[in-house]
């Protein structure tokens, strides 16, 4: 069971003002709650795209939602405590990692989903 344990992480991932600016510019509200400790990094609402079907119909729905971010940097991995966090959420499809814009956009359905690029060939 989730114990709340305080990050030690007092600043923001390197790349979070990037992820944050891309994000307001396409037109997302995006809000910083990462000096509250033991949290995620980034809230962003904004409209996401659902794709549903009605008698085999394709029907695109558009909703405004929400979704909390956890920003890390690519190779960083979640601290225990942020693990820990997020394995005690209900909610899960409400929270992400994101290593950049694109992945955000993905949640939002903006982009479409790949595979992870293999990096044991670098």
């Amino acid at each position: 069971m989730y114990k709340h344990r305080p990050h030690r992480k007092t600043s923001k991932d390197a790349n979070q003002n990037e992820i944050t600016s891309d994000l307001k510019k396409l037109g997302f509200d995006v809000d910083d709650v990462s000096s509250l400790r033991g949290l995620y990094d980034i809230v962003v609402s904004g409209v996401k795209r659902v794709n549903f079907s009605f008698n085999n119909t394709p029907l695109p729905i558009d909703e405004d939602c929400s979704v909390r971010v956890e920003i890390k940097m690519p190779g960083k991995k979640l601290s225990e405590a942020e693990e820990d966090y997020h394995a005690a959420q209900k909610h899960t499809g409400s929270i992400i990692v994101a290593y950049n814009t694109e992945d955000i956009l993905r949640w939002f359905g903006r982009l479409a989903h790949t595979e992870p690029e293999d990096e044991s060939n670098e």
